[in-house]
């Protein structure tokens, strides 16, 4: 497991943190704080689209994938 990075993603327009890491081919989502109930969610990149691993609420969803494209882009 690959501590990646830590974004805040608005849920019901509260800003929660979030840590991403990299673990078995899939990036995970989950709350950094560990107080809160929020989901934990992760994504899977095949066949150059992502693919819900475990599947984020549509209102983070979006958010997350945004959050992982710029990191990305920077490691490149």
């Amino acid at each position: 497991m690959e501590d990646l990075f830590s974004v805040a993603l608005n849920v019901n327009n509260e800003p929660v943190k979030y840590r991403v890491v990299f673990d078995h081919e899939a990036y995970i989502f989950a709350e950094a704080s560990g107080e809160h109930d929020h989901p934990v969610f992760s994504f899977r990149r095949g066949h150059d689209e992502w693919q819900d691993q475990q599947p984020a609420p549509p209102e983070l969803r979006a958010q997350a994938l945004e959050a992982l494209e710029k990191y990305l882009l920077k490691q490149h």
